[in-house]
């Protein structure tokens, strides 16, 4: 959470490769001190543990600013998907495999065999990952021409429209809002919950129309996107304010609180679900609904 913003920044920046590698590398490195970490004393632990979560916050960030570079557009969502099931896989193999190596060997080898992994990968994307087609020696001069043929053909304009929708209904949402309080035609509390209520469900739902668009219908995916993005500008209407109207003085502090839940909320939902049901299919239905309960729930802490 604290380093997938910079992690962007700085993959978009200096390129992916290097902004994927060097914290896998430290990550790993301090999985194998992890033993000796603990050893010394709990805090140092906690501590070691801390730097392999920030480490892994600059993984995603830097895996799209690289499929940005790589991915033509009607290849992306499958690459994509590709990549993504390995998180997957990273959370189904371990799990087995570490108890096997506390039963056999010792709880410390854990440590050790997934750090050398760590380390080994490391080796491999150093010496196979290239930032871009323009950087890579391996690939061939036509796939180097069909990729940058079709990264060129993308419109940078097109790409800026949703977050000047966002911008535009941000600032109309804000003259709207204080409009019909100020002339008494809705009450505080019911002019936050109905451009919170606009917000979520409009962007929801173009999103979901996103999804049925078909190849030859890009300007529609575009234009629904953009509604998208633009709609959930409404919000700054609603949760924005709202801790100053119900605490002036304490709104800062409310604010912080707020957003914490509606971060913890998304942590907690997947192992909330796991640990209710062991069937997939089941789980797969609950997480679904949880995602929607927590949303809401984040919402009611804002609204």
């Amino acid at each position: 959470m604290v380093t997938q913003i910079p992690g962007g920044v700085l993959a978009e920046r200096f390129g992916g490769k290097n902004v994927f590698l060097y914290p896998m590398l430290i990550a790993a490195l301090c999985t194998i001190l992890c033993p000796l970490a603990a050893k010394l004393h709990i805090v140092v632990f906690m501590a070691v543990r801390v730097v392999i979560g920030l480490c892994q916050g600059f993984v995603f960030p830097a895996m799209h600013s690289i499929w940005s570079q790589w991915a033509p557009p009607l290849e992306r969502t499958k690459l994509t998907s590709i990549t993504y099931s390995g998180t997957q896989i990273g959370n189904i193999i371990p799990i087995p495999l570490a108890a096997l190596l506390c039963y056999y060997v010792s709880w410390e080898a854990v440590f050790y065999l997934f750090g050398i992994f760590g380390l080994v990968w490391c080796f491999f994307w150093f010496l196979i990952a290239s930032n871009s087609p323009d950087e890579c020696k391996r690939i061939s001069s036509k796939e180097q021409s069909y990729i940058n043929s079709s990264l060129d053909g993308q419109n940078g304009l097109l790409s800026a429209l949703p977050f000047v929708a966002f911008w535009g209904a941000m600032t109309f949402a804000g003259f709207m809002a204080d409009f019909l309080i100020r002339k008494k035609l809705l009450s505080t509390t019911k002019t936050r919950k109905i451009h919170m209520l606009i917000s979520q469900i409009g962007q929801a739902g173009a999103l979901i129309a996103v999804g049925y668009c078909e190849q030859g219908q890009e300007m529609l995916a575009v234009a629904l996107l953009t509604l998208s993005q633009g709609i959930s500008g409404l919000q700054y209407g609603g949760y924005t304010v709202n801790h100053v109207d119900i605490a002036p003085r304490f709104a800062g502090t409310l604010l912080g609180i707020s957003n914490t839940v509606s971060t913890v909320s998304g942590i907690a939902a997947p192992f909330i679900a796991a640990s209710l049901t062991p069937d997939l299919f089941l789980l797969l239905k609950l997480l679904m609904r949880l995602g929607l309960e927590l949303n809401l729930i984040q919402d009611g802490t804002q609204v």
